[in-house]
């Protein structure tokens, strides 16, 4: 079995700190703010800063194998994420000193482990 899977553009907007304001936002009758996403970074002393962090697109690869003798076991293997992939680096935190020193982002929606390797045993009785 093999199967690929592609995640589209995405946004870490939980720490924006985005202040323009574009409009009425929908609501009955009230005014609420809507803002606009950021994704340009801006240069500061020591790196860049960023009001959102926008990330590219990325796909993940899996792969299985199964052998099956005496129509009864089964041997399977397989990978998830064959390329090690452990997502984009985060941009919050590029020199790895600020909160838990995270070097990769952590809300990928493919996840930040990298690559998992399993191996099982199957018994099917009839």
């Amino acid at each position: 079995m093999g199967r690929a899977s592609y995640y589209g553009e995405w946004a870490d907007g939980n720490y924006s700190g985005d202040p323009t304001f574009v409009g009425p936002g929908p609501g009955e009758g009230r005014i609420s703010p809507i803002y606009t996403q950021d994704c340009a970074g801006t240069s500061v002393s020591g790196g860049t800063s960023y009001n959102d962090f926008c990330y590219d697109g990325e796909w993940v690869f899996d792969i299985e194998g199964a052998y099956t003798f005496n129509e009864t076991w089964s041997i399977i293997a397989g990978v998830n994420n064959v390329a090690d992939n452990f997502g984009p680096l985060y941009k919050g935190n590029a020199a790895g000193s600020v909160g838990l020193g995270n070097k990769y982002e952590f809300t990928t929606p493919f996840g930040y482990d990298g690559g998992f390797w399993y191996f099982r045993v199957r018994a099917d009785f009839e």
